[in-house]
């Protein structure tokens, strides 16, 4: 008889990862890669067009 845990196995995958890095993730299995703030309301119409060319690609 074979048996597979498949989720088990998945999410003994995810809470090793997450030991190993202690919830600092590397850039490219972060679920949020990057933030944009703008640091004063005259910025806000720059950080938009910036946030929308990095949404595009």
């Amino acid at each position: 008889m074979l048996h597979i845990a498949l989720f088990g196995s998945f999410e003994r995958f995810i809470g090793v990862l997450i030991e190993h890095y202690a919830g600092a993730f590397p850039f490219w299995l972060a679920p949020e890669q990057i933030r944009i703030i703008p640091v004063a309301d005259k910025f806000e119409n720059y950080a938009q067009k910036v946030k929308e060319e990095l949404v595009s690609k």
